[in-house]
């Protein structure tokens, strides 16, 4: 009986994995710790939430962890106590101009990012934010619309070679992103791996 070889380090991402490159590439770079310390996962099927991505970008962007006290000044969204574990990153993302989190004041950090909400937040990041006529000269993919607030974003992304959209030329803005997904986007946008 074979054991199946994981990717290491995570004990659940096997080789064969087709992020299993990326996975690895920004576990040794500091972008991610994983979902779960003993036993060491990745839980690469999950959704990313928005504090998730918050310490994935801020760590890639930052390459290094805000320091333990980062919100003892305060938070700057209503539904993100000081005390939570996501609240430095979620604060530097703030700082950094990536996010402006909702209208209502809130960050919302347990709610699942979509693929057009990560475009936005990793173009911010990587070099800021697009012109708001981008689009007025088509979209890349036949499933957002050139009108979409999203499409300069999937636009630029694509272009900086981050995202190729799907098999059938489509880009799902409204899908969630997967961890699997979240590490390739990251290791291609900051890592520049293809």
């Amino acid at each position: 009986f074979d054991c199946p070889e994981i990717c290491s380090p995570f004990e659940d991402v096997l080789k064969g994995n087709w992020a299993c490159d990326y996975i690895k590439a920004i576990y040794n770079k500091g972008i991610t710790t994983g979902c779960s310390k003993n036993p060491l996962r990745y839980c690469p099927q999950a959704d990313v939430t928005r504090a998730q991505m918050a310490a994935f970008i801020v760590r890639a962007v930052d390459k290094a962890e805000p320091p333990a006290n980062y919100c003892d000044t305060g938070s700057p969204f209503s539904d993100i106590p000081s005390s939570s574990f996501f609240c430095k990153y979620i604060k530097r993302l703030s700082e950094l101009g990536i996010t402006t989190g909702y209208s209502d004041g809130t960050y919302r950090p347990k709610a699942t990012v979509t693929r057009e909400q990560m475009a936005a937040f990793l173009v911010r990041a990587v070099e800021g934010e697009p012109p708001a006529n981008y689009c007025g000269t088509g979209s890349p993919f036949p499933d957002v619309p050139s009108s979409s607030f999203f499409c300069k974003y999937i636009k630029r992304l694509s272009e900086l070679a981050i995202t190729t959209g799907y098999g059938d030329g489509t880009y799902r803005p409204k899908n969630n992103v997967t961890r699997a997904q979240m590490a390739a986007f990251l290791a291609r946008a900051f890592l520049e791996m293809e």
